[in-house]
Formats: structure tokens, C-alpha cells, sequence
């Protein structure tokens, strides 16, 4: 992943660094390791490894 300027979206080109779980990749707070947005800014969080990142529906279509 790329470290972009959050104000005009343009990428920097430069490899971002790795950041604790649940810290807001837009304003820093840190947040629990398990949310899912941030307390502070509201921002979608980063899924960590191992975390689903869709919630797609299971078919229950049983013909």
C-alpha cells in the first residue's frame, strides 16, 4: 500500500508504514485492536490479518 496525502488523494509514491491495529489511518487515535471505525473520526479501519474484510451473505438457496 501507498502513502497518500489525505487531502488531494495523490499518491506520494513512498511505501507507508505499517500501523498498529486499530490506530485511524487518517487522524492517528489509537482505537481498540477489534473496532471496525474510529471512535474519534469515524474513519473505516484497516481489517488486521485474519479479519474478514466482506460481508458477503452465504447462499441458502437449498433446491
Amino acid at each position: 500500500m501507498c502513502q497518500t496525502c489525505i487531502g488531494c488523494g495523490k499518491c506520494t509514491g513512498e511505501v507507508a508504514p505499517p500501523l498498529a491495529p486499530g490506530t485511524c489511518p487518517l487522524c492517528g487515535y489509537e482505537n481498540d485492536a477489534r473496532a471496525l471505525a474510529c471512535s474519534q473520526c469515524g474513519t473505516f479501519l484497516p481489517a488486521p490479518p485474519g479479519r474478514a474484510t466482506s460481508l458477503k451473505a452465504e447462499s441458502t438457496d437449498k433446491r
